[in-house]
């Protein structure tokens, strides 16, 4: 079996174990079936929740797995933050709550943006950082104040870069779409904690002590990089964002270690293909 070269699984969350608040066919079932052997932790570049809260979902779902075993990219985020700045520093939360919550834990202070100008202004002087996650109700003045600061200077960490999201009706626009919104105002690049940078899979690894995990992911630009930045096997599974069209225009050196249609894949005696059969 295909797991059996590996001492762990990594797993993408969207698009690869649910896709908005439904499970993937076949995804919890395959995962549960393997996790009694194998284990298997959980690295998604959705910084909107807390890992709690994502595993309130998985659970729900039926996927048998702890909150000890997600790691979200705005932990990834926080922590880079953390190894900037001093403790208790002022940093303004952009996104989700999950980014909030990330830069307490690791003893870092969030600020939030109000329907204030002259108090953003402020603000955006005040605040050593700018830590940018996906949330669906990111405002306008979120993204102005966090402007404002970032051209006065202060670090500025995006969890990702993800341009587009799944949803049960198509695809959407991820914080990648409004962190290229923030480099055109304000003319700067960001540090990125999320895939397609090897730190949170790096990350997700250290914490249970593997050395020879199997990345799983939709996504070729995000999952399967950030496998390939960090020398990690990866397994890309056709019911998310990417198709095999995708995996054929892509250079061979860039494609992942493995393709299946899903993630009974895992069950199957035999391993999936070899992207190299795609051209």
């Amino acid at each position: 079996m295909l797991w059996e070269k590996y001492d762990s699984i990594i797993l993408d969350l969207d698009g690869v174990v649910y896709i908005g608040e439904h499970a993937v066919p076949h995804a919890v079932e395959s995962i549960n079936a393997v996790s009694e052997t194998i284990r298997v932790t959980a690295a998604t570049n959705n910084a909107s929740r807390e890992p709690q809260v994502v595993g309130e979902h998985l659970r729900r779902l039926g996927l048998n797995i702890d909150d000890s075993e997600i790691v979200t990219s705005a932990q990834a985020g926080a922590s880079l933050l953390a190894s900037l700045l001093e403790p208790k520093a002022r940093v303004l939360a952009v996104g989700g709550f999950g980014v909030e919550s990330a830069l307490r834990d690791v003893g870092l202070h969030p600020i939030r943006a109000t329907r204030d100008h002259e108090a953003n202004h402020l603000l955006a002087d005040e605040v050593s950082a700018v830590l940018q996650g996906h949330g669906q109700d990111t405002s306008w003045w979120d993204l102005a104040t966090a402007a404002w600061a970032i051209s006065r200077g202060k670090h500025w960490v995006a969890t990702n870069r993800d341009l587009t999201v799944p949803t049960p009706y198509g695809l959407g626009p991820g914080n990648g779409s409004l962190v290229a919104s923030l480099e055109e105002v304000t003319g700067v690049c960001p540090l990125v904690a999320g895939k397609p940078q090897a730190t949170l899979f790096e990350q997700t690894a250290q914490r249970i002590g593997s050395t020879r995990p199997l990345v799983i992911g939709d996504r070729l630009d995000t999952d399967i990089d950030g496998a390939l930045a960090a020398g990690m096997d990866s397994l890309l599974v056709l019911t998310g964002v990417h198709q095999l069209a995708d995996v054929a225009a892509r250079n061979p050196d860039r494609r992942s270690t493995y393709v299946a249609n899903d993630l009974t894949c895992l069950l199957s005696a035999q391993a999936p293909p070899s992207s190299a059969v795609f051209g």
